[in-house]
């Protein structure tokens, strides 16, 4: 889960620091000025390593 600061739409496509594909987002909820993303990591991905880091849209 992550609070989103810009507008994301589903099925973005989310990316870490190094343009590295982190996987997409499946859902969108909460308070519509700081909405929750809920991100599908892509397979193989290793989630943990991006706990507490900025992720980003493109």
């Amino acid at each position: 889960m992550v609070i989103a600061k810009k507008k994301v739409s589903k099925n973005t496509k989310i990316y870490d620091s190094e343009n590295n594909l982190i996987g997409r987002v499946v859902d969108i909820f909460g308070p519509v000025n700081e909405p929750y993303l809920a991100i599908s990591a892509k397979k193989g991905m290793r989630i943990t390593r991006i706990i507490g880091r900025e992720i980003y849209k493109r």
